[in-house]
């Protein structure tokens, strides 16, 4: 959804509830996307119910993947969903054509060039609109297509020893058929709005492999034997493991209607709050004259705020579909057994957070810029990571990641001011972590009655300096606007910037992270020692299961 929409002339969905849109005030092109979306989750229901892999063969569910996902892009977008058409069989025919050592590259490539070419049209026909259009769809297409374009470079062209664990489980062994690769793009969990799926997660989830993987498991009791002074895992297998007449899933009710009652929320919220704070004030040059510095301040971070509302609708929306049919699964979580919600009798709870894009809580109470990117768009960060962070080395890899983030949303000046900010606010980040940040949390205070205080007051000072800089950082990324963002900046003196600077050039030379001091075994590092008993074991039953999660290196970002 969006705080603002073009013309009627720029969109080509369905005119059906055209009436519906003039007597809500809503734009037509929200009614669609959220009739598709409210239909795409009833139909997620029905498909993990009625087309689940133990009553449907693997064909069906990709045939009825992509057909409905055809219906629901051509009811939004019209005769506009042949450019996915496109795409898709540009990138599938330099998949089937070149050589697996260049393939990565090729697609990358031709994917980049016709979403850009769409971006261009965007910006000549809506410039400055908020309509929505097929640039969202084929921003999360061009995603799927150099996932599968770099998985098979691993997959075909590296060997084993030359992958990262992540790499490894997410190579592709074999060009996928058209089919596969057809309903991977086309498929309705993901078309409108994402999040992402990765190529190898969506062929579990079809094949059911997703569950099937974890069904044996279901049934396995883990006893440490603490006897002989070392942990031991000790494996008991029910005899009932094999017998496939009782599989038993577990049901994604209880995540679903919490993320969908997120998801409503943010959805009332943006209708109510957001008109509150119209981010075109920042372009008005009274508002910018006569209003004060720190007022200013105050409605950047309001107006900014509130501008997340519909991303927050719209991505967990998007998750709640995967949920609803059973794609993000990701097993069971063996660490927490005080949850209600298990589904089995051993008592752990299954763990639906494969398809998790966006972590609101972490997000807006981060306490560091790390932590801030760390929990927002986790599906595109892990995209970026493995496109370009890990494939390059040097000081420049993070600035190549941040540029093409930029080149994927489009060619508005405000996302490059926002996205190379955002390389130069990490630099600067990082040094005030790695140099001041010692002096505040570590143990080297003779007095220890002053490391809780000065740990809070660190804390606290970063949060506030981090919903501060964020929005400093972000509010050119909803203005778009050049000139209009130049004015904002010179209005707050570039304070931002100058504060960057400091910390990337002068704090190194009046500054020095405080000496290590030498660490002794405590009770807490024998706690964790004991309880990677249990890494150790899943790693070495992970080894020869190239499509199990690997949950630490999942979910870590570039920084």
């Amino acid at each position: 959804m969006s705080t603002r929409s073009g013309g009627p002339e720029v969109y080509t969905g369905s005119q059906l509830f055209k009436s519906l849109s003039i007597s809500t005030g809503l734009p037509l092109d929200q009614i669609n996307f959220l009739l598709a979306q409210l239909s795409g989750l009833v139909f997620a229901i029905v498909f993990r119910k009625y087309l689940s892999y133990t009553r449907v063969s693997v064909a069906t569910r990709q045939y009825v993947c992509l057909i409905f996902g055809a219906i629901i892009g051509y009811f939004c977008f019209g005769q506009q969903i042949y450019n996915l058409l496109i795409l898709t069989t540009l990138s599938y025919i330099a998949i089937l054509t070149c050589s697996p050592n260049v393939v990565q590259r090729v697609v990358l490539f031709v994917a980049l060039m016709y979403l850009s070419y769409l971006h261009l049209l965007r910006l000549f026909h809506d410039y400055g609109g908020y309509t929505i259009d097929i640039t969202g769809p084929i921003m999360i297409a061009v995603q799927k297509v150099t996932n599968v374009g770099f998985s098979l470079h691993d997959g075909l062209n590296k060997s084993d020893e030359e992958l990262t664990d992540d790499q490894k489980r997410y190579a592709i062994r074999r060009k996928p058929t058209f089919l596969e690769y057809y309903s991977y793009v086309f498929q309705f969990h993901t078309l409108m709005c994402g999040p992402l799926v990765f190529y190898n997660d969506y062929i579990d989830f079809i094949t059911g492999q997703n569950y099937e993987r974890h069904r044996h498991r279901q049934h396995h009791h883990h006893i440490i034997d603490n006897t002989s002074g070392d942990k031991q895992l000790l494996i008991q297998e029910s005899p009932n493991n094999h017998n496939t007449n009782n599989k038993q899933f577990p049901s994604p009710l209880v995540p679903a209607i919490r993320k969908l009652t997120v998801s409503l929320t943010f959805a009332v919220l943006l209708l109510t709050i957001a008109p509150m704070f119209p981010i075109t004030y920042l372009a008005d040059n009274k508002f910018l004259d006569e209003t004060p510095f720190l007022t200013k301040l105050v409605y950047i971070l309001c107006a900014t705020c509130v501008a997340r509302f519909k991303y927050y609708h719209a991505w967990i929306l998007g998750e709640v579909i995967c949920l609803a049919s059973g794609l993000g699964f990701a097993g069971y979580d063996t660490t927490d057994t005080t949850d209600n919600t298990t589904d089995n009798s051993d008592g752990r709870r299954p763990d639906w957070e494969l398809m998790s894009n966006i972590d609101i809580f972490g997000f807006e109470n981060a306490l560091n810029f790390r932590t801030s990117l760390t929990a927002w768009n986790k599906t595109t960060q892990l995209w970026l990571r493995r496109t370009a962070y890990d494939r390059n080395r040097g000081p420049l890899r993070l600035l190549l990641t941040y540029v093409l983030s930029a080149l994927w949303h489009g060619f508005y000046p405000g996302y490059y001011l926002t996205f190379l900010g955002g390389a130069f606010f990490t630099m600067a980040a990082r040094n005030v972590r790695r140099l001041v940040r010692p002096h505040f949390h570590r143990q080297h205070h003779e007095d220890s009655r002053y490391r809780p205080v000065l740990a809070i007051v660190y804390d606290c000072l970063t949060y506030l300096t981090t919903r501060i800089v964020m929005a400093y950082l972000v509010f050119p990324f909803v203005l778009l606007e050049f000139r209009a963002c130049y004015e904002v900046y010179k209005r707050l003196y570039f304070f931002g910037h100058l504060l960057g600077l400091f910390a990337i050039v002068v704090l190194p030379t009046i500054v020095s992270a405080p000496p290590k001091l030498p660490t002794t075994p405590t009770k807490a590092n024998c706690a964790s020692n004991g309880n990677n008993v249990n890494s150790i074991y899943n790693n070495h039953n992970n080894s020869n299961k190239k499509h199990l999660p690997v949950i630490d290196d999942r979910h870590k970002k570039f920084d």
